[in-house]
C-alpha cells in the first residue's frame, strides 16, 4: 500500500501525502468512531475471516526477514503457505527479548528482525526509527514505515476514543519523549486521528508538575496520557498546591498495558 516518490530535480522524495493510499488504509483500519458501528460489530465468523486474511499478509511479511523465517524453519516450517489459519500459528516458536539483543549483537545496529531499513528510503516511503523504553537493557531500535505509524496510530486513536477523547480536546501528553515509541505514537493518534490538540509537556523531568498542572488549568486540558505513577504524581501535586478538580470532566488513559480510567 506504499505509495510513489515524487521526483523533483533529480530527487525522488517520498512526501507524506503520496507514500500511502490512505483512503484503502482508513478501509482496512477503521478509525473510531466508525470503527465501534463497523468493524467491531462484525460476526464472529467474519471477524475470524478478517483475522486470517491478515494472518496471510502478515506471516507472509515476517518471512521475509532472516530472523523470522530461520527460526521458523528451525521449528519445521517450510513455507509461509503453511501458516494461514489461527490454529496454525501454534506450528511458530515464540521469542523473547533476549532473541533479539542478540540478533542486534550478531548484525549490528538494527539486528535482523527489521521488515524495512533506511537504504530503503524512497521506495519505502518515509522511515522512522524509535526504541523499545530500555528499562531491562539497551533500548532496541524498530524501524518503521509511514503505514505502520498510522496503522499503529488508528489502534491507539479507538482506545482514546473509548477513555472519552473528542475532537477539540486539549489532552497533555505526559510521556517523554525520547527514542522511545511511546509518546511519538500518543501524539500522532490524538492529533492525525482523532482531532485531539496534543499538548505535548512531555514528562516530570522535562516539565516539572507544577507547572504541569498550572498548564492543566490555564490552558482548558480534558484529558491526560501517561503512566499510572506519574499521573497519581500529579494527582498529589495539585493537592500540594490546593487545586481541586470540581464539576469539570477529565478524562485519563493509562499507557501501562492501556489501562483506561474514566473520571467524571
Amino acid at each position: 500500500m506504499s505509495g510513489t516518490p515524487i521526483e523533483t530535480a533529480g530527487v525522488r522524495v517520498p512526501y507524506l501525502y503520496s507514500s500511502l493510499d490512505w483512503e484503502a488504509t482508513v478501509r482496512e483500519y477503521q478509525p473510531a468512531p466508525a470503527f465501534f458501528e463497523g468493524n467491531y460489530l462484525l460476526p464472529p465468523d467474519e471477524i475470524r475471516r478478517l483475522q486470517e486474511e491478515r494472518i496471510t499478509a502478515c506471516v507472509r511479511h515476517a518471512w521475509s526477514t532472516e530472523f523470522y523465517r530461520e527460526r521458523w524453519q528451525a521449528a519445521g516450517v517450510h513455507s509461509p503457505e503453511e501458516l494461514r489459519t489461527l490454529e496454525d500459528l501454534r506450528a511458530i516458536p515464540t521469542y523473547v527479548v533476549d532473541d533479539l539483543r542478540q540478533s542486534i549483537e550478531t548484525a549490528p545496529p538494527f539486528g535482523r528482525y527489521q521488515g524495512v531499513h533506511p537504504q530503503d528510503t524512497p521506495d519505502a516511503g518515509p522511515v522512522r526509527i524509535h526504541t523499545s523504553g530500555g528499562t531491562t537493557g539497551r533500548p532496541r531500535p524498530t524501524l518503521y514505515t509511514l503505514r505502520d505509524r498510522q496503522v499503529g496510530a488508528i489502534l491507539r486513536q479507538r482506545a482514546f476514543y473509548l477513555a472519552g477523547f473528542r475532537p477539540g480536546d486539549a489532552v497533555q501528553n505526559t510521556m517523554l519523549y525520547s527514542t522511545h515509541n511511546g509518546p511519538f505514537i500518543v501524539d500522532e493518534a490524538l492529533y492525525q486521528w482523532l482531532g485531539c490538540v496534543p499538548v505535548t509537556t512531555s514528562a516530570g523531568i522535562v516539565t516539572r508538575s507544577t507547572r504541569q498542572i498550572e498548564i492543566m488549568r490555564d490552558w482548558g486540558v480534558r484529558g491526560l496520557v501517561g503512566f499510572q505513577d506519574y499521573v497519581i504524581q500529579l494527582a498529589r501535586t495539585a493537592k500540594e498546591m490546593g487545586l481541586e478538580v470540581i464539576g469539570v470532566i477529565f478524562r485519563i488513559c493509562c499507557t501501562s498495558n492501556l489501562l483506561i480510567k474514566k473520571k467524571t
